[in-house]
């Protein structure tokens, strides 16, 4: 025990002494301080640090009330006992009154020590009692500070699930004060019955229990929207292990639940992405698939025919057949290339276009004849009706007719004209006629009063493409004696059309007249109007009008299912990949189709019944005004550019002849080298080949020829380096010979690169006789 400090006030010298022993035999360890007098009475007091006081009461000059007092003001808390011989029953009790602890009389000094003792324990349990109630009030006070300023909603509930507490923080999510809950129920203060009954189901469950409870929910907090809220309810014990009052504490969790929302999106969209990634690797393998299947099933029949003709011997028309099975093959592959290289193109945005204004009903006939040998094959109808009336009440022009009996055409109001085949069409007999019946005839002859021409801005040979492909669509998924239409008409009403987002093409159902309760899957593509404005700008400044021109062309043939429908103008998709299908391609052309028209500021669209209903894919382009331009019918042509490759379908070329033309060829691969000297030995040209650069600047000293036709792709020095050193020469030895570049690199930026390095002319390969012909003569003609 640690030593304590007594203070004795005590003027008998004996009495102290007795006391002194009392205590030294006790177990009790203390220090004593004897005083006598009020004024050392008094220091020692002030000196303070006392555990004990004993005291007289009677003393000379100074009684034990007054020290009594003095105690009590100097040190409070110290335990002070009267040991005293003398003292009433009532005395004694205005002394305990006073603040005494107790009192010994000095007869029965035997209680002294168990006095102390009981004193001494009283005045630690009181010491720490005061502490005890100083920590309390302290974390009673840091409690309500953290849940005055708590960010959670802190609340106490009583066994009547009333409110005896809430935080002030409800105000901020409840728009109610916590005056308004103290006392109340959850549904007395207004709370909805869904989340009332949440409230009590977990709150009587705890007080059930005795076990915490969470739980969350939605609350439309006042001016932020939905707020999310988890509550965990705790038991608050009685001593006697009793459930007393629950405390409730509701935390604000929308950040989290959104974001945990956000994050099963996101998981959601990853989802949908690796979904997309599989197909598109889908798509891919069954692209790869089919693109090896159609590469190399021409290369079979074009390698195959050239063996049987170089080892057997055949009659004229078995001759003439391979020849021809080889030359379709060989333009099939063509076909396929171009188609790649357009995709390319595309994908990259460089596909460009060269505008001017295009007759369209020239377009069509052109594209019309290439695609008819295709049609007669399968027996198939072609029918087109021109732009010979107006829609949107403007009226039609007056029927006439036009044409002989023998063409096969018909002309009315709307210009119809009927390929005819299998006696599907035609006059005088001649639709029964197997023979090609070419559309001869266009408006140029016919009056034009009132009759506005379909002129639209645009690159010819692009727009030909556009209608060849849907044309040689529709004959492909056409059964044998089916029918193809095509309608071109005129339209004051801007193309309906729905908006593409991200790529995404929207399909929907619309109704069409006539047809009951049938509905009409529609797919269509939007165009940004800024597009056609582009090209016009190109051509004088001139504005496009509010008209259209539409181009329909409808089949009878197998129709697109309603799943198939909003992916047709998807890049690499075909309804049918697997390897039984039946029908060939790429799945590149209406791709192809649908960049081209928005490319000249159009719309296309698919439509269809579903499948074995046939399709019509509709294609609206802005037209130019004839008044415009102040042209006729009559200017309007096909000005074809090409870049090579049977890429666009094949154009009409003039009868030329290269008598007496001197060219020299440059060409490292021999099979081309003696196709070209062929070619130009047939029209009257006089040939040098050589195979590399250096061979042709060699024959460049030896002689000057009038043309110079160079491969692009050879080895030491290529064609680029190869027309540079033939620029840097003096005109008289070459150094401004007309050049045109051959090459099997026909990208766009390989054109301009050619162009750049010195051609005059870029042919892509391969090419045919007559393309290369007619680009010798414009080069000729030219000097």
């Amino acid at each position: 025990m640690m030593s304590l400090k007594f203070l004795i006030l005590e003027d008998s010298i004996l009495d102290a002494e007795l006391i002194t022993a009392l205590l030294a035999e006790s177990e009790i360890e203390c220090e004593l301080i004897q005083v006598k007098t009020r004024s050392e009475f008094q220091a020692a007091l002030e000196r303070g640090g006392f555990d004990l006081i004993l005291s007289d009461y009677s003393l000379p000059g100074f009684d034990g009330i007054s020290a009594l007092v003095m105690a009590r003001q100097l040190c409070p808390d110290v335990p002070f006992i009267f040991v005293t011989a003398t003292m009433g029953e009532e005395v004694a009790i205005e002394t305990l009154k006073g603040g005494a602890t107790d009192y010994v009389l000095k007869q029965r000094l035997e209680r002294l020590i168990p006095a102390v003792e009981r004193s001494l324990r009283e005045a630690a349990e009181r010491r720490a009692r005061v502490v005890a109630e100083a920590e309390l009030s302290l974390r009673e006070e840091e409690f309500r500070a953290l849940v005055e300023n708590s960010p959670d909603i802190i609340a106490r509930f009583d066994r009547d699930l009333r409110h005896l507490y809430v935080n002030p923080v409800v105000e901020q999510a409840t728009g109610k004060p916590p005056e308004m809950y103290v006392g109340k129920t959850h549904a007395e203060v207004g709370v909805s019955p869904e989340i009332c009954t949440l409230w009590q189901s977990s709150l009587r469950q705890v007080f059930a229990t005795q076990k915490e409870d969470f739980f969350e929910y939605d609350f439309p907090a006042p001016g932020n929207g939905i707020r999310y809220y988890q509550t965990r309810v705790v038991p608050e014990f009685n001593p006697d292990g009793s459930v007393q009052t629950l405390l409730a504490i509701t935390r604000d969790i929308t950040q989290s639940k959104l974001a945990e929302q956000a994050l099963r999106a996101r998981e959601a969209q990853l989802q949908q992405q690796a979904e997309e990634l599989k197909r598109a690797n889908q798509v891919k393998d069954e692209f790869l698939a089919v693109l090896s299947h159609e590469l190399r099933s021409p290369l079979n029949a074009i390698l195959g025919w050239a063996k049987l003709l170089r080892t057997r011997k055949f009659s004229p028309d078995i001759f003439n057949r391979a020849l021809e099975t080889i030359e379709r093959n060989a333009q099939l592959q063509t076909r396929l290339i171009e188609d790649l290289l357009d995709i390319s193109r595309i994908i990259r945005g460089k596909l460009t276009l060269n505008p001017q204004p295009v007759n369209l009903e020239t377009v069509i006939t052109s594209a019309l004849e290439t695609v008819y040998l295709s049609a007669q094959t399968k027996c198939i109808e072609l029918v087109f009706e021109g732009a010979g009336s107006r829609e949107s009440g403007v009226g039609s022009r007056e029927e006439r007719q036009g044409g002989q009996g023998g063409q096969g055409v018909t002309r009315g109001p709307r210009d119809r004209r009927e390929w005819g085949l299998g006696g599907q069409g035609g006059q005088g007999g001649q639709g029964s006629n197997s023979s090609h019946q070419p559309l001869a005839t266009s408006h140029s002859q016919l009056p034009i009063t009132n009759y506005q021409l379909p002129i639209v801005l645009g690159d010819p040979s692009r727009l030909q493409q556009i209608v060849w492909n849907l044309l040689s669509n529709a004959i492909k998924f056409t059964p044998s004696g089916g029918r193809v239409e095509v309608k071109l008409q005129l339209s004051t009403v801007a193309p309906t059309t729905t908006i593409r987002e991200q790529g995404t093409w929207e399909c929907r159902e619309q109704g069409e007249e006539g047809r009951g309760a049938e509905k009409q899957q529609l797919s269509t593509v939007n165009c940004q109007p800024s597009q056609s404005l582009a090209l016009a700008s190109t051509i004088d400044n001139q504005q496009p009008t509010t008209n259209y021109a539409q181009i329909a062309v409808t089949d009878n043939g197998i129709g697109i299912s309603a799943e198939f429908l909003p992916h047709i103008f998807d890049y690499f998709r075909q309804a049918d990949a697997s390897i039984t299908r039946s029908y060939g391609g790429l799945g590149l052309g209406l791709a192809i189709v649908r960049h081209l028209v928005e490319l000249h500021g159009g719309t296309v669209c698919a439509e269809s019944l579903g499948v074995g209903q046939g399709a019509t894919f509709r294609v609206m382009l802005p037209l130019l005004e004839n008044s415009e331009f102040g042209i006729r019918n009559s200017e309007f042509g096909m000005n074809h550019t090409r870049t090579g490759g049977f890429g666009n379908p094949p154009l009409p070329i003039p009868d030329s002849r290269l008598n007496n033309i001197r060219v020299l060829v440059v060409e490292d691969d021999r099979d081309t080298r003696e196709f070209l000297a062929l070619t130009l030995e047939e029209y009257g040209a006089q040939s040098i080949v050589v195979d590399s650069a250096v061979a042709a600047l060699e024959a460049l000293e030896k002689s000057l020829p009038d043309i110079l036709v160079s491969d692009i792709g050879m080895p030491a020095t290529d064609g680029y380096t190869f027309i540079q050193k033939v620029r840097a020469l003096p005109p008289e030895q070459g150094g401004q010979i007309p050049a045109i570049a051959l090459t099997a690199y026909a990208r766009e930026q390989d054109r301009d690169r050619a162009i750049a390095a010195g051609f005059q002319i870029h042919l892509a390969k391969p090419v045919v006789s007559d393309e290369l012909v007619e680009a010798i003569g414009q080069l000729i003609s030219d000097q």
